[in-house]
């Protein structure tokens, strides 16, 4: 993810080096106390470095795709394909009550992620959920490309190879 922003985003003229902090809150205390200049945040965390001093910068990215990803294993897709296509309908009804009022979103977050200051309830930036779909073609091609250039490795798969419909068919 940072290598994607940085090169779509900030361009060749930033020196960035990579420090792994995997416990978010331990990384935005890094951020905030001065230890490191900038830190990727998911929401709701990235309100909460904005109430405390940090500035908060949203990258939108392709407006009608997403590089979030719901992946199953392949045992998964085979021994649980009844239950994943009930994923999907959640998912799909849960998507749709949101748009609606998107409250429900926030309640949620404030409610089940502890500790959360309620300063920031509203300005918590919440994606535009979209209903459970495939990417695109040119999508996938353009991701699939930017690896192989960052890794200077050519991979022999495509994109039809790596996506299964049917748990989204009739949704």
């Amino acid at each position: 993810m940072t290598n994607y922003l940085i090169d779509k985003y900030l361009g060749p003229d930033h020196t960035v080096s990579k420090v792994y902090i995997n416990e978010i809150p331990a990384r935005l205390e890094a951020v905030v106390s001065g230890r490191l200049d900038v830190g990727i945040f998911p929401e709701p965390f990235a309100s909460i470095g904005a109430l405390r001093g940090l500035e908060k910068l949203f990258y939108p990215g392709i407006p009608s795709e997403s590089l979030n990803i719901i992946a199953f294993t392949e045992k998964a897709a085979k021994e649980k394909s009844e239950a994943l296509k009930r994923f999907h309908s959640a998912y799909a009804k849960a998507v749709k009550a949101i748009k609606e009022d998107e409250s429900l979103a926030r309640e949620a977050l404030m409610k089940y992620i502890p500790n959360l200051p309620s300063e920031i309830r509203d300005s918590i930036h919440l994606p535009d959920f979209q209903t459970p779909r495939l990417p695109s073609t040119s999508f996938m091609q353009e991701i699939m490309a930017w690896t192989e250039s960052v890794t200077n490795q050519r991979y022999e798969f495509s994109p039809a190879g790596m996506l299964d419909a049917r748990f989204i068919e009739g949704l």
